[in-house]
């Protein structure tokens, strides 16, 4: 028997299940979870068949929503190293790569789109991954659906490198530190008041209240605490504008350290 129109209960079900639906991490629409190695071989061979440099980039620009045109990539193809073909392409629409190693924790810290290498017939292909769940699971584009692979399940079968795409929103390419140009240290202090630290002005001065709001960003997500924004710190406070993950803790809002 289902709630009742008019009983008080039917309030309290009624809320309870929005509190569910509402519920920090919840896919309202979950993807299938893929498991076994067989399957897994499975799911990799149709979508690896045709999966091409080309094709990988071009995929993952979809991901940010740049529509990328796989005509423009077709006269960097010459190029051998992978790396340098991915870091070639994604520069043509404004976009950095980070070649990591493929068990890198960067590659779970940053939570952006990647490229991974995949050993697949004695031929290294290339699978994109959209994001990782808070369960440790791939969120992995295939030729006609999208999928979740576990890590550890997915790890067999990787190849040796991992390529992780990202955007430069501060218009500066070395390390923003004091000397740095007006725009990117205006640039660092507005995404560091977006993640809290609301006490930060807007003066283009490198000042002692931005090495500290840099020194706790950087401590709270595990990277070198030295005060200056280099590439790690740059891509993530990128991750944590795009969403990827969760806030600064709240006892940063507001308060000065």
């Amino acid at each position: 028997r289902g709630p009742v129109p008019g009983d008080p209960r039917t309030k309290k079900i009624l809320l309870k299940e929005r509190k569910a639906l509402a519920r920090p991490g919840r896919d309202p629409d979950p993807l299938p979870l893929l498991s076994g190695p067989d399957r897994i071989q499975s799911f990799l061979a149709r979508t690896l068949e045709q999966a091409s440099r080309v094709q990988a980039l071009t995929q993952l620009l979809g991901i940010f929503g740049m529509g990328g045109d796989p005509n423009r990539l077709k006269d960097l193809e010459s190029i051998r190293s992978d790396h340098h073909f991915f870091k070639a392409g994604a520069k043509l629409w404004e976009l950095e790569v980070l070649g990591l190693d493929k068990y890198s924790q960067k590659i779970a810290r940053f939570n952006l789109p990647a490229i991974l290498e995949v050993s697949h017939e004695h031929q290294i292909r290339y699978l994109v991954i959209e994001e990782i769940t808070s369960q440790g699971e791939y969120v992995v584009q295939g030729t006609a659906s999208r999928v979740k692979i576990r890590q550890q399940d997915l790890a067999p079968f990787l190849g040796q490198r991992a390529f992780l795409v990202w955007k430069n929103i501060f218009g500066y390419p070395g390390v923003i530190a004091p000397g740095s140009s007006s725009g990117a240290i205006i640039s660092l202090k507005l995404a560091l008041k977006k993640q809290g630290f609301l006490f930060l002005d807007l003066e283009p001065v490198y000042d002692q209240a931005l090495v500290r709001a840099v020194k706790t960003f950087q401590a709270d997500h595990g990277l070198a605490s030295d005060g200056l924004a280099g590439p790690m710190t740059k891509i993530m406070l990128f991750s944590k504008i795009r969403g990827r993950q969760k806030s600064v803790p709240s006892t940063h809002k507001g308060i000065e350290p």
